[in-house]
């Protein structure tokens, strides 16, 4: 799995106290506002005050998978969820 789906997921699931001090340990920088900005601006209507449950919600809707969420570029804040990179 892309590193990049993974982050996006922990910017939906997780608050962002707890997203910066995973991000800490693994020796990563990815931006937690950023991120989860991207995810509420293509699925939310820029609501970026979406719940978990939102995210979980809007996948059934659309009947599909994290695939779906057309992942790319650069995670660290620079991405562009519909790109299509590889976000490694």
């Amino acid at each position: 799995m892309k590193l990049a789906y993974i982050c996006y997921g922990y910017s939906m699931f997780l608050n962002e106290a707890s997203f910066n001090k995973l991000h800490q340990e693994m020796g990563e920088s990815c931006d937690y506002k950023a991120m989860r900005q991207e995810v509420a601006d293509k699925f939310f209507d820029g609501n970026h005050e979406f719940s978990g449950f939102d995210a979980i919600e809007i996948g059934f809707d659309q009947g599909g998978g994290i695939a779906d969420f057309g992942v790319g570029g650069d995670y660290s804040g620079g991405g562009d969820m519909g790109s299509g990179g590889d976000g490694s």
